[in-house]
């Protein structure tokens, strides 16, 4: 409060998950009268698992309040990471209960996502406004690639919720087609344990040869099983223009389908996944033809500049709504 007083405050932004720190920010907002604007990051608003999707069947989620399945998919969490059921449960739900009466003290919310800011709206009366987050602009000079070398490429965390456990069914699948894999995470030793002859697990690397694995390939895959509320691996893909690969769920799905930048498997089917890969790999032009249209939507949707520009918009506004 001393701070906000000290540089005369006009707006709050908070860009924080963690319940605890955005709650004391909005007591503060609301005390000294400063617009508090929230972005949303995650499906944990409303989800307290943050997938969005039924555990542990993995079956799309449509319900919008708290209830008894909501226990059952952070139950299925526990087991998964061995924790106490009771305390996994108890620190999900507080936490989305907590989050979603902040979005409701908030003067305006900020979500990258059509469907969020859909489903939100029908429980929350606050300014609500759909941004796409930018990316780094270094992407857009990098010179694209729409060609690769016939290869796939999966690059991100390696964690179940990520998917990364199913790109080594869909490598079997595809066993004549090279898969690289760039990631650290909980599931390094599986790809340390299993290894594959079409399988090649790069671990860390360095940005740069991130980019270049990036623009050597065909096809980025990023077959998340929770509904991500806005995919980066997904907008670095289409930065560079590689066509994607996804299942048709949250973030990626909206991306996908609002720049035709690649295709949309059935949620969770390794087999439909594989086929939509081989789809592209099999059609070079249409898979050049996707890259570009990735390229065009990212440079005209995602560019920090067009980002700038909302997000002033939406300050401009909170700060009238207070004066």
């Amino acid at each position: 409060m001393r701070l906000c007083k000290k540089y005369d405050v006009d707006l709050i932004h908070a860009n924080i998950l963690n319940a605890h720190y955005p709650i004391i920010i909005s007591r503060v907002a609301h005390k000294l009268n400063i617009p508090l604007v929230i972005t949303v990051h995650s499906w944990v608003y409303l989800c307290p698992s943050g997938y969005n999707v039924t555990l542990p069947n993995l079956l799309p989620c449509e319900i919008s309040t708290l209830n008894i399945k909501c226990i059952k998919c952070v139950i299925s969490i526990a087991k998964f990471i061995s924790e106490s059921p009771l305390y996994t449960a108890t620190k999900m739900l507080h936490q989305t209960y907590t989050l979603r009466t902040l979005l409701k003290e908030a003067d305006s919310i900020i979500s990258p996502s059509k469907a969020f800011t859909a489903k939100i709206s029908k429980r929350i009366d606050t300014k609500r406004y759909f941004i796409p987050h930018p990316v780094n602009p270094r992407l857009f000079d990098v010179e694209p690639s729409f060609e690769g070398d016939g290869s796939i490429l999966y690059f991100g965390r390696l964690e179940y919720r990520k998917g990364a456990h199913l790109l080594l069914p869909l490598a079997k699948t595809l066993n004549n087609v090279n898969i690289h894999v760039i990631g650290r995470g909980k599931l390094d030793r599986l790809f340390l344990e299993n290894r594959l002859p079409n399988l090649f697990y790069h671990g860390f690397v360095t940005e740069d040869e991130k980019l270049k694995l990036i623009r050597r390939a065909s096809v980025v895959v990023v077959p998340s099983i929770w509904c991500e509320i806005f995919a980066y691996t997904v907008s670095e893909a289409f930065s560079l223009g590689k066509p994607v690969v996804a299942f048709d769920l949250g973030g990626p799905k909206e991306q996908i389908e609002a720049s035709r930048g690649g295709l949309l498997a059935t949620p969770f089917e390794v087999k439909d996944f594989a086929v939509k890969v081989k789809q592209l790999l099999e059609n070079p032009s249409e898979t050049k033809r996707m890259g570009l249209m990735a390229r065009k939507w990212a440079e005209k949707r995602l560019h920090p500049d067009h980002y700038a520009e909302n997000l002033i918009k939406v300050y401009k506004r909170a700060t009238m709504s207070c004066d």
